[in-house]
């Protein structure tokens, strides 16, 4: 018996059953997705290191140095890698179909295939053994906005060595950079690497690369601390690197619980609308004496075979969806989700425990009536409430407005349950818009060392290294240029170097920038004041936590070779240095063994220039220096974050999703109260109302808890907005 009644169930509410059965679907899907990124994403990073074998400690040195040697004759010295690293100090120095590249503006390194001190791997995550001749390998900086396919080749020139080479595919390194502003790498058949290795030119900022393996990397940090030209790096220091990736992965994890949290919040509504609608076959039942558990068990029975399909949909559905929400990120990583299958499993299971559970406590409501009240539709026709808070003699509204008004005033909890939904969904849309938005604020150039400007020359320039005078004379040419192109303007020049930071016996290895031809008020400090002497220093709060100093207090570090105090002016904000760094005043002249960075040329126009005459500034600066390296501030933080493209493929995906499952709300909630309010329906076209105003009246209910989601998401997402 009980089986026939479930047949006929679910043939008689196809329409509502199969949108349940989308909602477990979804829910499944996001809930299998949501664990599994969260897996792959916590233990991104850390996974990825421990698949290519990073070492412990990573120490650059000249290219000639015997520092490897010194290091492995340390007794804590298990083992000891080399790689070689030659620089290509322009992307000019790369033809692909007969024009010079222009599409990052670092220098490129080549490295062999011979040595590879860590393992690379392939697009398909496969570990890279070797390279044919003749061929090569390039992280993705290297092809950033190229549209390239294997088999390509590519004329590369390093002094008078000249080689066309095959392109071979995208290969990820632990320890490489993935955004347009890092280096371009090249891995190379050892005897390619050997041709260029000849010429002189490639040894300029040629680096050897050493990994070692040690039970004390403190000692290693000791021995190299102080060295010219030599750099040391923990295997967590190298982790900064993912820095953009990963929240680019964790925004996309807190969707899909959004969504996770949006389709168990919609069952919940759902399965109470379904069980409240069939109260007249619940009497039926109870009148030829079906006991209330066997009622109960037929409602469970039901739920709990939709869920079982719909789960089982979903997992799989899941398994594309993971893999598209961590689509950019897997690019540039090998992500992986140790027991993914099994934790997919098991959250799906959790789902169709949930929904169960959902549905037994659902049902109680099952023990409470008689099959007169059941008969009724569960109305008493007594009311026990006080009376409405509104009264149509008193009400200015029209008929259609209070009524629809006076529906949401007199169910609060079910059309609270309908605004969170609509909120959820809101939150979710705009949350992701934010932070494109944010990605597109020219302000946010500044945290990246760049002064206060409308456009960035971006490249490398290898005066700074040479001579302390070059900046200056830049930018005197760069302001000439303007003059002589009819667009004057000031010219900056922001750069920076490395500096150990000593403060009460802590140290920490920080990039202190200057930059010429600033003022104080063209960055901003979060507290205290600009530094105005060479004595003087701001830092960011996170350097300052680490070392546990403030404002006031002194700081020392070498420059020049000498050991100099500096007063800690102020506070700044800056993603610079994985957030350990800092600013001198404009004047100070750096250490040019150190300096390790540039944001290259900021030019800000005279006057108040509209954001047309920007572009067309833009576009002459790009035909007279015969360049693409001339960007705007917002592309200058597109490019060293590298997330935007990523966000704005997130969010026209998730528009879409949300678009699909408020759809599915809305056609379920709406069928659920027409088949509640039968009776009020009926009476009202009784009485004569035509259906236009009916259905005026169930269009403004939803109008009104779609006003009130707006206002709850804005106040919920206001504060993340403010701080964007």
């Amino acid at each position: 018996m009980f089986g026939r009644i479930l047949k006929k169930d679910l043939k008689r509410k196809k329409t509502m059953n199969v949108i349940l059965l989308l909602f477990v679907i979804l829910s499944s899907m996001f809930a299998a997705a949501a664990v599994n990124n969260i897996n792959a994403v916590t233990g991104g990073v850390e996974h990825f290191f421990n698949e290519a074998g990073v070492k412990d400690v990573i120490v650059s040195a000249p290219y000639d140095s015997d520092l490897d040697t010194e290091i492995a004759a340390f007794p804590s010295t298990r083992s000891i890698a080399i790689e070689h690293q030659l620089t290509v100090l322009e992307s000019t120095s790369f033809r692909y179909k007969g024009k010079k590249l222009s599409n990052f503006t670092n220098t490129s390194k080549l490295i062999t295939a011979d040595e590879m001190p860590i393992r690379y791997f392939d697009s398909d995550n496969n570990v890279i053994t070797g390279v044919e001749k003749g061929g090569f390998y390039s992280n993705g900086v290297f092809t950033t906005d190229l549209d390239v396919s294997i088999g390509d080749e590519f004329e590369i020139t390093l002094g008078n060595t000249v080689k066309t080479l095959k392109y071979l595919g995208h290969f990820k390194g632990a320890l490489f950079g993935n955004q347009q502003a890092d280096f371009a790498f090249l891995l190379l058949n050892d005897e390619d690497f050997k041709d260029y290795e000849k010429e002189s030119a490639s040894r300029i900022w040629a680096d050897k690369v050493i990994h070692v393996e040690t039970d004390d990397v403190q000692a290693v940090e000791d021995y190299v601390d102080g060295m010219n030209n030599v750099s040391v790096s923990t295997r967590e220091d190298k982790k900064g690197i993912y820095v953009f990736d990963m929240i680019s992965a964790y925004l996309m994890m807190i969707i899909s619980i959004l969504l996770m949290i949006t389709g168990f919040v919609m069952l919940r509504f759902s399965i109470a609308f379904t069980i409240t609608e069939d109260f007249r076959e619940i009497g039926v039942m109870k009148a030829v004496g079906i006991s209330n558990g066997a009622i109960r068990r037929l409602y469970i029975i039901k739920y709990l075979a939709i869920s079982a399909v719909g789960a089982l949909i979903g997992f799989f559905c899941s398994i594309p969806l993971s893999d598209s929400m961590l689509k950019t990120v897997s690019e540039n990583m090998v992500l992986g989700s140790e027991n993914g299958i099994m934790l997919g499993l098991i959250s799906c299971a959790a789902v169709i425990l949930l929904i169960v559970l959902f549905c037994y406590l659902c049902t109680r409501r099952v023990n409470k009536l008689s099959p007169i009240d059941a008969v009724r539709n569960g109305q008493t026709g007594e009311r026990f409430r006080k009376r409405s808070i509104m009264h149509l003699g008193h009400s200015k509204l029209p008929t259609t407005g209070f009524l629809a008004a006076n529906d949401v005033l007199s169910a609060p909890k079910q059309f609270s349950v309908m605004t969170v939904l609509f909120t959820l969904c809101l939150i979710m849309v705009t949350m992701i818009s934010n932070f494109c938005e944010s990605l597109q604020d020219d302000s946010l150039s500044t945290t990246f060392g760049a002064v206060k400007s409308h456009i960035s020359l971006s490249g490398i320039y290898p005066e700074l290294f040479l001579d302390p005078d070059a900046p200056d004379r830049l930018i005197a040419e760069t302001e000439q240029m303007l003059r002589d192109n009819g667009m004057p303007g000031k010219a900056f020049m922001s750069f920076g170097a490395g500096y150990d930071v000593c403060y009460n016996g802590k140290k920490h290895k920080a990039v202190i920038q200057a930059a010429k031809g600033s003022s104080p008020e063209d960055f901003t400090y979060l507290e205290g004041t600009a530094p105005l002497k060479d004595d003087e220093v701001a830092l960011t709060g996170y350097l300052m936590d680490y070392l546990g100093c403030g404002i006031g207090d002194t700081v020392t570090f070498e420059v020049n070779g000498e050991m100099r105090s500096f007063i800690i002016t102020g506070r700044v904000s800056s993603f610079v240095g994985d957030g350990y760094s800092g600013r001198f005043h404009s004047g100070f002249r750096q250490d040019l063994s150190k300096i390790n960075n540039t944001s290259g040329i900021q030019i800000r126009f005279d006057g108040d220039p509209s954001k047309e005459q920007i572009e067309a500034n833009v576009e002459k600066l790009r035909e007279v220096l015969d360049t693409d390296k001339v960007m705007t501030n917002t592309d200058v933080v597109r490019s060293v974050t590298g997330m935007y493209d990523t966000l704005m493929a997130s969010k026209r995906m998730m528009m879409l999703l949300t678009a699909i499952v408020t759809a599915l709300i809305v056609i379920l909630i709406e069928r659920s109260f027409i088949s509640k309010e039968k009776s009020e329906i009926a009476l009202m076209k009784a009485m004569g109302v035509p259906n236009g105003r009916i259905i005026g009246q169930h269009t403004l209910r939803f109008v009104i808890v779609a006003v009130t989601a707006c206002i709850v998401s804005s106040l919920v997402i206001l504060p993340s907005a403010v701080g964007c």
